[in-house]
């Protein structure tokens, strides 16, 4: 079985991705503005065979054409959250998530891509909002005068 989606482990929610065997992958083609910073983030579970064995395997996520993360020969792990940023270079962007399992199988889940840091820009609009007040009080009070 090289992989498929099922509910035997998953992270969030009642589904996961599950990969196993010889190579196995998955691609999503994303729309993104170029020049914009993205935050990639999944969570990533290695499982191993019924006697402990979880290699061989490999693991990699490739941003466009470049390798963004790898993982080779690991040890069995629970679940856990892997955060990437990267720079679109176009009107599209590629992200490849590659398996190899032999014993086991990876389990991948809750993969979401966002702007970065959206708290800060909700900050820095309330601080323009206040700035503006007060220089509106200020215009006032000096009218007034």
């Amino acid at each position: 079985d090289g992989g498929g989606v099922d509910t035997l482990a998953p992270h969030d929610g009642s589904f996961a991705a599950y990969f196993g065997g010889a190579n196995s992958s998955i691609t999503q083609t994303l729309a993104t503005v170029a020049g914009s910073n993205y935050k990639l983030s999944f969570w990533l579970q290695l499982e191993a065979d019924p006697t402990g064995a979880a290699a061989p395997n490999a693991f990699s996520l490739a941003i466009g054409s470049a390798t963004a993360l790898s993982l080779n020969d690991a040890s069995a792990f629970g679940y856990a959250l892997y955060e990437v940023t990267f720079l679109a270079g176009g009107a599209s962007t590629d992200l490849s998530f590659n398996f190899s399992q032999g014993p086991a199988f990876w389990d991948l889940d809750s993969v979401s891509v966002t702007l970065p840091e959206p708290g800060s820009m909700a900050l820095l609009a309330a601080a323009g909002v206040v700035a503006w007040t007060a220089g509106r009080r200020r215009r006032q009070a000096d009218n007034s005068a």
